[in-house]
């Protein structure tokens, strides 16, 4: 990462740190990645004395992993209170992580995902996000992958208590 990165902003949950190899980067405990940007924006997150290198006011791309959640955090604020930090017309990825079985691009239908027209909030179309996982952040239909992701909740509790299961008993 920091090979190409110009400066990295490594956010942490916990309290242990990640450790900084880089002047330019810095370290912090913050959970919510919408204070983050804002902290940042603000100056907040400089290491040493060193100035933020990027300006997100010069952000032409955003590329959004993580969790149902965090992408229906940011497709809102992006709309919202992040909208002045950034150019008009950035363009926000998200990676959907939808429900994928047979990870043959299309085969088995358990990946479809519908997308919204980000004007309307209607649904346009359904895709299959194991062929397409980086998507348009605003065309994401999130409300449709989270209840996607619920319907696996009980096998995937289940696996995990059989593999626990059997990884004790060994």
């Amino acid at each position: 990462l920091e090979q190409c990165a110009d400066q990295i902003v490594w956010a942490s949950t916990s309290e242990s740190l990640i450790e900084c190899r880089r002047q330019q980067d810095s370290s912090v405990q913050q959970a919510n990645i919408i204070e983050l940007i804002k902290d940042y924006n603000n100056g907040n997150l400089t290491a040493g004395n060193e100035e933020n290198l990027i300006k997100l006011s010069d952000v032409d791309e955003i590329m959004i992993m993580g969790s149902t959640g965090l992408l229906k955090a940011m497709q809102r604020s992006l709309k919202d209170d992040l909208k002045p930090l950034f150019k008009d017309g950035v363009h926000a990825t998200g990676t959907v992580g939808s429900p994928m079985q047979c990870m043959m691009k299309g085969v088995c239908g358990q990946c479809l995902q519908w997308q919204i027209d980000p004007e309307t909030g209607k649904r346009t179309r359904a895709v299959f996000s194991c062929a397409n996982q980086d998507q348009p952040l605003s065309w994401i239909d999130l409300d449709n992958l989270g209840a996607r992701q619920a319907q696996n909740r009980l096998s995937e509790y289940m696996t995990s208590l059989w593999a626990n299961h059997i990884l004790e008993g060994s």
